[in-house]
C-alpha cells in the first residue's frame, strides 16, 4: 500500500493508497514516472530532417485525486489550507522504496461533500524534478584510523591517515554534494603549501581552498548553493581556486573514487541524495 505525506512547518498531510488509516485517501495519482523534456530543433535548408540542439528536463508536476473523509478528520480544512499553501517535501512509501521530492501545492480544489466525504484535486510542482532519498548519505574521505593492537611488538605504527574513499551512487541522475572540511592539528602546523583538495578522480573534477585551516575549525562546501562557509568565517568564496567550479564537481551514477589531498591533518566527509528519475518502479 501507497502511503504519502506532504510536510513543511506548519504540519503535515498524511494519505494513502487504501485501506484503514488516514483520512485522506487517493484514488488516482500521476506523475510519479520519468520527467517530462523539451527538445529544441535545428532545421537547415537543402538538409533532409532535423538536428537535435538542445534537451530540457522539465519541472515536475504532481496529480492527485483524493476523498477526504470527514467522519474521522486528522486535521481540519482550514489547518490543510495552511499546509499546503507553504513550500514542503513530498515523501512517497511504498513497500521497501522511500523517496521524497521538494515541491509547492499549486491548486487545491475540492467538490462539495458527497455522505462523508469530500472529493478534492492536489496538484504539486517540483522545480527540481528528480525524486531523492528521505535521509542524507554520508561518506567519511578523511579520517586518522587506529592501529594500535594489544598485544603489539615494537616498532608499531598506532594510527594512519587515510584520504581517499570510493563513494557509490546509486541514483540515476548525478548529484549535487556537500563537504565538511575539519581541522584536526592542535600545533597549527605551517607547512608550504597549506592548501586543501578534494578530487572526485571519476569526474575528473576538483575543489581547491587556497587556506589554512585552523584546529577545531569546521568548513562547509555546499556546491548546490554554491557556497563556502565556516564556523569562524561567514564567507570564504574568495579562497576557492581560479581553477575550480562547482558545476564540474558532482557524483556521477555508479561509482566515484574520492581523494582529498592536502599536507594538513584534516578530517572530511561528504554528504549526498541519491537523485532518481521517478519514484515507485
Amino acid at each position: 500500500m501507497m502511503n504519502i505525506t506532504f510536510q513543511n512547518d506548519f504540519g503535515k498531510i498524511l494519505m494513502t493508497g487504501g485501506g484503514k488509516g488516514p483520512a485522506w485517501k487517493i484514488k488516482e495519482i500521476t506523475g510519479l514516472g520519468i520527467p517530462e523534456k523539451s527538445f529544441a530543433y535545428n532545421t537547415f535548408a537543402g538538409v533532409a530532417g532535423q538536428e537535435l540542439s538542445s534537451v530540457s528536463v522539465l519541472a515536475r508536476t504532481i496529480t492527485m485525486n483524493v476523498d477526504i473523509d470527514c467522519r474521522f478528520p486528522q486535521i481540519s480544512m482550514s489547518r490543510a489550507a495552511c499546509i499546503l499553501n507553504a513550500d514542503g517535501v513530498l515523501t512517497i512509501h511504498h513497500g521497501t522504496k522511500h523517496r521524497a521530492i521538494s515541491c509547492r501545492c499549486t491548486s487545491f480544489t475540492k467538490t462539495e461533500k458527497k455522505a462523508a466525504f469530500f472529493e478534492a484535486t492536489l496538484q504539486f510542482v517540483a522545480d527540481n524534478p528528480y525524486f531523492h532519498d528521505c535521509e542524507e548519505k554520508r561518506v567519511v574521505i578523511s579520517r586518522k584510523n587506529d592501529k594500535l593492537t594489544f598485544p603489539f611488538h615494537l616498532p608499531v605504527t598506532f594510527s594512519e591517515r587515510v584520504n581517499s574513499t570510493d563513494l557509490v551512487v546509486s541514483g540515476e541522475e548525478a548529484s549535487e554534494p556537500v563537504i565538511y572540511i575539519f581541522g584536526d592539528d592542535p600545533e597549527n602546523t605551517d607547512y608550504d603549501d597549506n592548501s586543501i583538495t578534494i578530487v572526485n578522480k571519476t569526474a575528473n573534477a576538483f575543489l581547491k581552498l587556497n587556506y589554512k585551516i585552523s584546529y577545531g575549525e569546521q568548513i562547509k562546501i555546499d556546491i548546490p548553493n554554491r557556497e563556502i562557509t565556516s564556523n569562524l568565517r561567514e564567507r570564504m568564496f574568495q579562497y576557492l581556486s581560479d581553477d575550480s567550479f562547482f558545476s564540474s564537481f558532482v557524483l556521477l551514477s555508479g561509482a566515484n573514487e574520492i581523494e582529498c589531498r592536502t599536507n594538513v591533518r584534516i578530517n572530511a566527509y561528504i554528504l549526498f541524495q541519491n537523485n532518481y528519475l521517478e519514484a515507485m518502479y
